[in-house]
């Protein structure tokens, strides 16, 4: 039964005009990715290398401007332990993405083709993955597993002091070469 009240008739035609006799999208989220901001202890290994002889430990930290994003920044502070030399690396976080499954990838980048990539799935607070160092001249690729804790921070940003590159340290290549030698 309609209204006889001029009012309600006209509020209804308008409510049903806007409508535009379709119905109407949902409103959809923005993807929510997970919660990375902080600081990361890092500890990791080198595929043929004895634990004892190798490895690498240091920390990083995640800056995550928002979960709506899936790009991320940061700063890495890595050393690499061989054969009784210390190797340090102190880089930005480059092409740094997370899924909303929780994938996350980062490269420590030194010139247009020296990286080191980390790829790896967060579960909870912790990281564990793989290691990729590929260095322009050297042979072949280095590669390893790691795993990582936040150790700190949270909320959009981790903070990292990092200092500036110090050319007197080894180069990644050259971390590359040493490590292949025999």
């Amino acid at each position: 039964m309609l209204s006889t009240r001029p009012g309600i008739g006209l509020a209804l035609a308008v409510a049903l005009g806007a409508c535009g006799g379709e119905a109407a999208e949902p409103n959809l989220p923005d993807p929510i990715y997970p919660a990375l901001a902080g600081n990361y202890q890092i500890l990791g290994d080198f595929d043929g290398i004895p634990d004892n002889i190798g490895w690498l430990d240091g920390t990083f930290s995640i800056q995550q401007p928002s979960r709506a994003q899936e790009t991320f920044g940061g700063n890495a502070h890595i050393t690499v332990h061989l054969d009784g030399e210390l190797f340090e690396f102190v880089y930005p976080l480059s092409s740094a993405t997370v899924t909303t499954g929780g994938a996350v990838t980062f490269v420590m980048r030194e010139g247009p083709s020296n990286a080191w990539t980390f790829v790896s799935q967060l579960s909870g607070t912790s990281l564990a993955g793989n290691h990729t160092l590929i260095a322009s001249g050297a042979i072949g690729a280095l590669t390893g597993s790691f795993s990582a804790s936040r150790t700190g921070g949270s909320g959009s940003a981790g903070s990292l002091a990092v200092a500036p590159v110090d050319r007197t340290s080894p180069t990644l290549a050259a971390l590359l070469e040493r490590m292949r030698a025999p």
